[in-house]
């Protein structure tokens, strides 16, 4: 359905009761950059991996001022997974609430979180200083993959 455009259909699999294909679901919305609405149904999911997905594909879909509370809410839960789908959905948002929350993120317990937050923050490094100054922080993790996504993340904006 992806491949030829067909957005109403892969948003009508977000009802699906399969786990897996509400999972492939919000992928497709991501890569179709469409079904916001379905989209905000699957972060209620049930399922934390639907729901790291579902937050992920906001980054493609936009996230708003409606989502913030879901994303802010996401960012506590237990599952890394859907901690790193909220420090993804945030790439989507606007950079003055993106920014702060996302430099918070930094400090996860789980490294694939933190390296979220950081490819997140990569969207603003050109032009905002907090994202940089984060960038910079996140240079000193404990985590050689954080750090080379954080060098790089300055490194092709600065250069």
């Amino acid at each position: 359905m992806v491949s030829v455009d067909d957005s109403d259909g892969v948003a009508a699999a977000a009802a699906d009761e399969d786990r897996e294909v509400r999972i492939t679901a919000a992928n497709g919305l991501s890569t179709l950059r469409t079904g916001v609405d379905a989209v905000r149904l699957l972060i209620g999911d049930r399922d934390p991996l639907v729901r790291a997905a579902a937050l992920a594909a906001l980054a493609a879909v936009g996230c708003d001022d409606d989502d913030l509370a879901d994303v802010q809410r996401a960012l506590t839960e237990p599952a890394w997974q859907v901690r790193e789908g909220a420090a993804r959905a945030l790439a989507g948002a606007a950079p003055t609430v993106a920014v702060p929350t996302l430099s918070q993120v930094l400090t996860d317990q789980h490294l694939d979180v933190r390296k979220a937050a950081v490819l997140s923050l990569t969207r603003w490094a050109a032009d905002e200083p907090a994202a940089r100054e984060a960038l910079g922080l996140a240079l000193e993790d404990g985590d050689a993959d954080v750090r080379a996504y954080a060098r790089h993340a300055l490194a092709g904006r600065l250069s």
